[in-house]
């Protein structure tokens, strides 16, 4: 059977599902995956104002201090209380010291190059740079510690957030956009494959009003359809390449209004 003629079979086989027959716009609800994307999207932006502020302040400190203990710091002998490696990717080498000032004993952790650790014990005196009038803010002398927050990590840590919480944003009310005011048509999976985290993406057709073909990809989706399956599709009247396989993930036809 050509192609042609198959759609055209299909397409007399195919029903429209009742509650795509009715009048545009669709009123449209989200689903529990569709309310849980939402929230998430709204954590990251929020959380990367959050961030820009929080990370920027620490930062400005950061340097601030700095400046001041290379302006003003004077040298004390401090001892090292501690020793481990931290758990994660890098299993960075710490070093914990302790010293004494005006009667106030003052503690810090830092990293310390793998030369440097080495040779260290508890119990070793080490130098340390600290301000007299903050000797909270305080530095190893032989070797450079963690040192300020650089700069570009809260405006990294805003972008990151702030993507995240754009790409679901948009993907949501892709699907709101299309669910409301998208015609449905038949249509056929040709391929499925599977993709990450169990879910399945499927090169799908179907066939416009007058006649047109039109061949689309899902994107990763978590419903399980055979090649061959008749499936209903929604489309984009003014764009019909804006389409998806029906019913959608995020939402869904709100048959209460």
């Amino acid at each position: 059977m050509e192609r042609n003629e198959e759609m055209a079979e299909i397409g007399r086989k195919w029903k429209a599902p009742r509650e795509l027959t009715r009048s545009l716009p669709r009123d449209v609800r989200l689903t529990k995956g569709g309310v849980a994307i939402s929230v998430l999207a709204g954590a990251f932006l929020i959380g990367s104002v959050v961030a820009a502020v929080g990370l920027g302040s620490k930062a400005a400190k950061d340097s601030a201090d700095r400046r001041l203990l290379d302006a003003q710091g004077v040298e004390a002998e401090a001892v090292v209380t501690r020793l481990w490696r931290r758990s994660d990717k890098e299993h960075a080498p710490m070093v914990a010291y302790e010293f004494t000032y005006r009667g106030g004993v003052y503690r810090h952790s830092t990293r310390a190059p793998q030369r440097v650790w080495r040779t260290l014990a508890e119990g070793t005196p080490v130098k340390v740079r600290f301000a007299p009038e903050h000797p909270e803010n305080n530095t190893p002398v032989d070797w450079k510690g963690d040192g300020p927050l650089p700069a570009f990590v809260p405006v990294l840590a805003f972008g990151i957030l702030l993507f995240g919480g754009v790409v679901l944003s948009t993907i949501l009310r892709s699907q709101k956009r299309l669910l409301s005011d998208g015609k449905a048509a038949p249509g056929i999976v040709r391929k499925s494959r599977r993709s990450s985290h169990g879910k399945h993406v499927y090169t799908y057709e179907f066939t416009l009003p007058g006649g047109q073909t039109v061949t689309r990809k899902s994107g990763p989706v978590h419903k399980s359809v055979e090649p061959g399956s008749i499936v209903t599709v929604l489309y984009d009247p003014e764009k019909p390449s804006r389409s998806a396989i029906y019913p959608l993930e995020l939402v869904r036809v709100d048959e209460m209004s």
